[in-house]
């Protein structure tokens, strides 16, 4: 089963940042990303139930790296739909189909996740600043 992860990072050991201050700056870095990637599932695919736009989420669970780098996922979850053979699939699976394609199967990729993380990336830095900067004015 494909597995789809945007990993957000925050590194910046020297500041001494506490795992409460990388959880709340990456909650608000992935936020921003979780709403370009379902304005860009939504816009780029012709939406029957919404289901794969609407199952883009951040893993609340906060990680630290092999380097000591922070960090959270955002994937799409849930099932899509069965298929034909009555086994589930994943929105996982489809979004990296559309996303990367499958030439095999006739579809193109989109990189619609690709564009919507390059879209985020300054509005998604500029939250986690933001939350940093609160944090340095108390």
């Amino acid at each position: 089963m494909a597995k789809m992860t945007t990993i957000t990072n925050v590194s910046l050991d020297e500041l001494n940042i506490t795992e409460d201050l990388a959880n709340a700056m990456l909650d608000a870095k992935g936020a921003i990303i979780v709403q370009k990637e379902r304005e860009a599932a939504a816009s780029t695919f012709k939406q029957h139930t919404g289901n794969l736009a609407n199952s883009f989420t951040l893993n609340k669970t906060l990680k630290k790296d092999k380097s000591g780098r922070y960090y959270k996922s955002v994937s799409p979850v849930g099932v899509h739909h069965i298929g034909k053979n009555g086994k589930s699939i994943s929105n996982a699976e489809v979004a990296f189909v559309q996303n990367y394609g499958a030439p095999q199967r006739n579809i193109k990729a989109t990189h619609f996740i690709d564009k919507a993380n390059d879209a985020a990336e300054a509005e998604a830095t500029a939250a986690a600043e933001e939350v940093f900067n609160e944090y340095i004015k108390e």
